[in-house]
């Protein structure tokens, strides 16, 4: 389930336009994405690295 979201994330993130108030995001990717086992080793979390590139 967390792979499912995780992917369901970097679709809407990665190289996708990225309204902003001000300025423009001239790049926008997904670096890194991580889904591990918490230490209860029941739940499970999810970590995505984006990296946003901006002009003013």
């Amino acid at each position: 389930e967390v792979k499912c979201i995780n992917g369901e994330v970097i679709a809407a993130l990665d190289e996708r336009p990225l309204p902003l108030e001000v300025g423009r995001a001239v790049s926008v990717r997904v670096i890194q994405s991580d889904a591990q086992r918490d230490a209860d080793g029941v739940t499970y979390q999810g970590s995505i690295t984006v990296r946003v590139i901006t002009t003013h």
